[in-house]
Protein backbone atom coordinates (compact mmCIF):
# COMPACT_ATOMS: atom_id res chain seq x y z
CA UNK A 1 0.00 0.00 0.00
CA UNK A 2 1.29 3.33 -0.93
CA UNK A 3 1.57 6.13 1.32
CA UNK A 4 -1.17 8.30 -0.08
CA UNK A 5 -3.04 5.51 -0.31
CA UNK A 6 -2.75 4.50 3.65
CA UNK A 7 -3.61 8.56 3.59
CA UNK A 8 -6.39 7.93 2.30
CA UNK A 9 -7.80 5.36 4.07
CA UNK A 10 -7.00 6.73 6.87
CA UNK A 11 -9.37 9.79 6.03
CA UNK A 12 -12.17 7.76 5.12
CA UNK A 13 -12.08 6.65 8.25
CA UNK A 14 -12.98 9.64 9.92
CA UNK A 15 -9.57 9.77 11.70
CA UNK A 16 -6.55 11.48 11.35
CA UNK A 17 -2.89 11.13 12.23
CA UNK A 18 -0.97 13.69 14.45
CA UNK A 19 2.67 13.46 15.07
CA UNK A 20 3.59 12.45 18.27
CA UNK A 21 6.82 14.81 18.46
CA UNK A 22 4.11 17.64 18.96
CA UNK A 23 3.99 16.62 22.56
CA UNK A 24 7.61 17.57 23.26
CA UNK A 25 6.81 21.03 22.37
CA UNK A 26 5.69 23.61 24.93
CA UNK A 27 3.12 24.70 22.97
CA UNK A 28 -0.39 26.73 24.54
CA UNK A 29 -3.70 24.66 24.48
CA UNK A 30 -5.06 26.88 21.19
CA UNK A 31 -1.71 25.96 19.12
CA UNK A 32 -2.25 22.46 19.43
CA UNK A 33 -6.23 22.74 18.63
CA UNK A 34 -4.96 24.28 15.50
CA UNK A 35 -2.34 22.23 14.82
CA UNK A 36 -4.48 19.03 15.08
CA UNK A 37 -7.01 20.86 12.92
CA UNK A 38 -4.44 21.49 10.40
CA UNK A 39 -3.42 17.92 10.35
CA UNK A 40 -6.93 17.17 10.20
CA UNK A 41 -7.29 19.28 7.15
CA UNK A 42 -3.99 18.25 5.21
CA UNK A 43 -2.93 15.95 2.23
CA UNK A 44 -0.49 13.50 2.08
CA UNK A 45 2.29 16.13 1.83
CA UNK A 46 0.62 17.88 4.79
CA UNK A 47 -0.87 21.14 2.85
CA UNK A 48 -3.99 22.69 3.63
CA UNK A 49 -5.78 25.79 3.08
CA UNK A 50 -9.00 26.42 5.33
CA UNK A 51 -9.12 30.31 5.93
CA UNK A 52 -9.06 31.51 9.18
CA UNK A 53 -12.70 31.48 10.04
CA UNK A 54 -12.69 28.21 9.39
CA UNK A 55 -10.30 27.21 11.83
CA UNK A 56 -12.02 28.87 14.03
CA UNK A 57 -15.24 27.43 14.12
CA UNK A 58 -13.67 24.20 14.06
CA UNK A 59 -11.49 24.65 16.67
CA UNK A 60 -14.04 25.94 19.37
CA UNK A 61 -15.32 28.66 17.82
CA UNK A 62 -12.31 30.92 18.65
CA UNK A 63 -11.91 34.42 16.93
CA UNK A 64 -9.62 35.03 14.16
CA UNK A 65 -7.15 37.16 16.25
CA UNK A 66 -6.58 33.88 18.33
CA UNK A 67 -6.25 31.81 15.55
CA UNK A 68 -3.67 34.63 14.09
CA UNK A 69 -1.87 33.68 17.67
CA UNK A 70 -1.65 29.98 17.37
CA UNK A 71 -0.44 30.40 14.14
CA UNK A 72 2.31 32.63 15.07
CA UNK A 73 3.20 30.28 17.86
CA UNK A 74 3.23 27.22 15.41
CA UNK A 75 5.34 29.32 12.75
CA UNK A 76 7.49 30.30 16.13
CA UNK A 77 8.43 26.70 16.80
CA UNK A 78 8.93 25.85 12.88
CA UNK A 79 6.21 23.24 13.42
CA UNK A 80 4.36 24.47 10.23
CA UNK A 81 4.82 26.50 6.97
CA UNK A 82 2.32 29.59 5.72
CA UNK A 83 2.18 31.32 2.61
CA UNK A 84 -0.40 33.35 1.43
CA UNK A 85 -2.49 32.26 -1.68
CA UNK A 86 -3.98 34.64 -4.47
CA UNK A 87 -6.54 34.05 -6.90
CA UNK A 88 -6.27 35.48 -11.02
CA UNK A 89 -7.15 38.82 -9.96
CA UNK A 90 -4.24 39.18 -7.63
CA UNK A 91 -6.71 39.17 -4.44
CA UNK A 92 -5.70 37.04 -1.35
CA UNK A 93 -7.34 33.78 -0.72
CA UNK A 94 -6.30 31.68 2.40
CA UNK A 95 -3.41 30.71 2.70
CA UNK A 96 -1.72 27.37 2.40
CA UNK A 97 -0.38 25.95 5.61
CA UNK A 98 2.09 23.06 5.38
CA UNK A 99 2.58 20.40 8.72
CA UNK A 100 6.25 19.92 8.76
CA UNK A 101 8.06 16.58 9.22
CA UNK A 102 8.72 17.20 12.76
CA UNK A 103 11.30 14.36 12.79
CA UNK A 104 13.29 16.20 11.33
CA UNK A 105 12.98 19.27 13.93
CA UNK A 106 13.00 17.28 16.79
CA UNK A 107 16.97 17.12 17.46
CA UNK A 108 17.47 20.55 17.00
CA UNK A 109 14.49 21.16 19.52
CA UNK A 110 15.87 18.80 22.14
CA UNK A 111 19.38 20.13 21.85
CA UNK A 112 17.86 23.95 22.56
CA UNK A 113 15.74 22.87 24.92
CA UNK A 114 18.61 21.08 26.79
CA UNK A 115 20.69 24.02 27.01
CA UNK A 116 17.58 26.67 27.89
CA UNK A 117 16.74 23.76 31.17
CA UNK A 118 20.90 24.32 31.75
CA UNK A 119 20.50 27.97 31.79
CA UNK A 120 22.58 28.48 29.32
CA UNK A 121 20.09 30.62 27.35
CA UNK A 122 18.37 33.64 29.01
Amino acid sequence: MTFTEVHNFIKAGHFFLVPEDVFDYDLSPTAFMVFFYLCKCSDCFGASYPSRETIGKNCGDISVVTVDKAVKELLEWGLIEKSHRFDDDHMQTSNLYIVVDLKKRKKAFMEVKEEIQKGNFA
